[in-house]
This record gives structure tokens, sequence and C-alpha cells, in this order.
């Protein structure tokens, strides 16, 4: 991505959270989030058609971020690979609560997490194809992706709403254990 257009995407982002904290989704025009981010309405414009492309755009935008960090250790064998991810993923969501919080209050969250979790499931089936299928496993990759993201995304989802009672390590560890005998099923 251009360094530019980088650095538009990321004062519109900071704008966008600082303008969330403030008040919800659906009272925050175009033209404020501009003034905020300082660039012109016509940059944004350029770039997103409304500011529900934007935030569409920016929740696929973070969640590459994201996922470089999670893919680019192809050595990991496919729990640790699990394991960084969960990890990786209740750290965000630990450090942005404040933000994910307006999210839940503007109903918002849950399309993010449907974001990230289309983005993890193309991820997933890759490693998957990559591993030459799982031991074990009859059918598809994209199958066995699919549901593995979709368990993840609502699992994630249900922690955040709990993450007060149960510890981030004790959720990896539960997690794992859900995860293991389906991605690792004996022979």
């Amino acid at each position: 991505m251009d360094l530019r257009v980088e650095k538009t995407f990321t004062s519109l982002w900071d704008a966008f959270c600082g303008l969330m904290r403030e008040k919800p989704f659906d009272k925050i025009a175009v033209k404020e989030l501009c003034a905020k981010a300082k660039i012109r309405t016509a940059t944004f414009y350029h770039h997103f058609s409304d500011k529900y492309d934007f935030f569409g755009s920016m929740m696929h935008y973070e969640s590459v971020k994201y996922a470089r960090g999670i893919c680019s250790d192809d050595d990991k064998d496919i729990i640790s690979y699990f394991t960084y991810y969960i990890r990786s993923a209740l750290d965000f969501l630990e450090s942005n609560t404040d933000f994910l919080i307006t999210l839940v209050n503007d109903d918002a969250l849950r399309p993010m997490f449907g974001l990230a979790g289309k983005r993890l499931q193309k991820d997933i089936a890759l490693r998957f194809r990559r591993d030459n299928g799982l031991r074990g496993f009859v059918g598809e990759p994209e199958l066995l992706a699919a549901f593995c993201a979709g368990a993840l995304e609502e699992s994630l989802a249900w922690w955040f709403e709990r993450r007060r009672t149960i510890p981030k390590e004790e959720m990896i560890g539960k997690l794992i254990a859900i995860i293991s005998p389906i991605v690792l099923p004996s022979v």
C-alpha cells in the first residue's frame, strides 16, 4: 500500500476510534470524521463510498494486518498456529476494550468479528492445504476451515462478553482442548 494512502487510512481510523468513544456509529458524519482526521472529504470519497464502506474496509485492513503475524511463521505446527491466533486475538480484544464496547453498544461488534472470521477462514484453509490435509480428516480443507473459523469467531465474542470472569490463559487452554481433537484426530 502506498505510504500516503496508509497515512490517510491511519488518520481516518484514529479519528474514527476517537469519535466512537464520543458517540454512536450512526451519529458520526463523514464530514465530521474527515475534519477530525484532517483530510478532505474528496479524499475520503476517493477511497470509500460511505461510512459503512469505510468501516468494512478498515476492519478488513486491520484483520489483514493482524493476520500477517499469524501466517508469517509457516514452521508452526497446527496447534501452535491456533494457540498463537487465539492469544493474539484475546490480546487485541483486551487492548481495545473501550473501543470494542462502543461497537457492542452499536451492535457493530458481531460484523467486525465476521470480517475477521472470513479472513481467518481463508488463512486456515491455506494452512490445511499446505499441510496436505490433516491426519484422519476426510473432506474439504475449506469445510474444516469454515468450521474452525466460525467456532473461534463465536468463542472469542463469547469470551469478550465474559472477559472479567475467565482469565485469558484459561480461555486459551479451553479452546485448544476443544480444537485439538478436531484438527488432530487420532488415526
